[in-house]
């Protein structure tokens, strides 16, 4: 049980839990919502685009999320070929291929440190920062 509380911490008196609890609850909070958080990045787009040329009145569009591009990105691809550009589609595969399992392990991590009471919170919560 001693090697536990070395990693875990110490675990709070139930009096002074009851007494101070705003104190207690505020980085529980702070924890559940950095990992909601990162778990609802995962649909949400990370970087977007709108490309305008006189040709594309319109303009053209393109939303990168964590895993798949969404847009025009046939046509911009198109356009990018003549530069020399590699196909949007068809960059950072491992990066795509693995994304979502790394949020959801940094979001994991963040919620476990809920449970450790002890300077290793902070090592378990570097990876969302």
């Amino acid at each position: 049980m001693k090697d536990i509380d070395l990693i875990l911490g110490p675990r709070v008196p139930k009096e002074l839990l009851e007494k101070e609890r705003k104190r207690f609850i505020k980085p529980t909070i702070f924890f559940i919502l950095a990992a909601v958080l990162l778990l609802s990045s995962i649909f949400l787009p990370y970087w977007k685009l709108t490309l305008y040329a006189p040709q594309y009145p319109g303009g053209l569009y393109i939303s990168t999320y964590i895993n798949h591009v969404d847009g025009d990105v046939n046509e911009i691809d198109e356009l990018n070929h003549y530069i020399g550009m590699r196909s949007m589609k068809d960059a950072a595969p491992l990066e795509r291929s693995l994304s979502i399992i790394i949020i959801i392990a940094i979001a994991m991590l963040v919620i476990g440190a809920i449970y450790v009471h002890s300077p290793i919170a902070a090592f378990l919560a570097f990876p969302a920062i």
